[in-house]
């Protein structure tokens, strides 16, 4: 996310404010310096209404796992029976966006929800409570399938479905993070999905967003839509998920190094991993996810 004030020079823009969530804070930097950019410290959080906002569409994100989950369902021959809805913490500001494009794409596909949670802090023990909850409430067979908002949450749904004699290949979650145990369980089969967004383009157009503000203001043909903020509604520049299945781990997130193939494919997952087209080095770290 960037921020700057109209009227800066590119000789100014060591005092542009730039706001960036996660990962992709120091290669943002690096790109600047780059440009041949003098940047003292160009990432700081920014309180104040931002000029401009860089981000994943979350709402996209919220429609593409909707989308996966109810295609899969068509596959099984239904939807025969609801899903289990579990969302994330619902203090996150983001929250709504998630369920927004979810509910929209769910109710397009005729899929009914039976129950709905929020799960505080995106726990997987909290999701796995809550998943138990629904199972006894509605059986071992009431529900077609769950949309979990990430692939914690994904984690604690099919700890409760295993403990509950539900086989979770039958009914494979949704996720989001691309975490490297997400990605494992999609690899497995017991999670049908999860989500990616690539940090090169995010990098990419951060420092180029960060170069007109510090000349006037982002060119109109780059924004995707205004977002509301606390402050104002802000012109956005909101860039496409990548969903992520067992058939494109290996041209998406391997091939990119946003993990390596020795750490995915560790332990009992390397046969997983041959299985997909992945090959992997025979000595790495275990890190479980089932």
């Amino acid at each position: 996310m960037l921020a700057a004030h109209p009227g800066q020079t590119v000789a100014d823009l060591q005092q542009l404010v730039v706001v960036v969530a996660g990962r992709a804070q120091q290669r943002i930097a690096e790109r600047l310096v780059a440009l041949h950019v003098e940047v003292g410290e160009p990432i700081r959080v920014l309180a104040a209404k931002p000029d401009a906002l860089l981000a994943y569409d979350n709402v996209r994100i919220g429609e593409l796992q909707a989308e996966a989950l109810s295609e899969g369902l068509k596959e099984d021959g239904g939807p025969k029976d609801p899903i289990v809805f579990q969302n994330g913490e619902p203090g996150n500001p983001e929250q709504h966006q998630f369920k927004k494009g979810a509910h929209d794409k769910l109710a397009a596909a005729k899929v009914e929800i039976a129950l709905e949670f929020f799960i505080p802090f995106w726990s997987p023990e909290g999701a796995r409570a809550k998943m138990r909850r629904a199972i006894r409430k509605l059986g071992s067979n009431g529900f077609a399938g769950v949309y979990a908002e990430t692939d914690g949450i994904a984690e604690g749904a099919i700890a409760a479905m295993r403990s509950a004699g539900i086989d979770p290949t039958d009914r494979p979650p949704t996720g989001r993070d691309a975490t490297v145990r997400g990605l494992r369980r999609v690899l497995r089969g017991t999670q049908s999905m999860t989500t990616y967004e690539p940090i090169e383009p995010e990098v990419t157009l951060s420092a180029e967003i960060a170069m007109e503000l510090a000349k006037g203001s982002v060119s109109q043909d780059r924004i995707t839509r205004m977002v509301a903020s606390p402050a104002a509604k802000v012109p956005s520049v909101l860039l496409e998920p990548m969903v992520i299945t067992k058939d494109n781990i290996k041209q998406t997130v391997i091939a990119e190094g946003y993990v390596s193939a020795s750490k995915l494919c560790a332990g009992s997952f390397r046969p997983d991993c041959e299985a997909a087209g992945i090959p992997a080095p025979r000595e790495e770290a275990r890190d479980g996810a089932r």
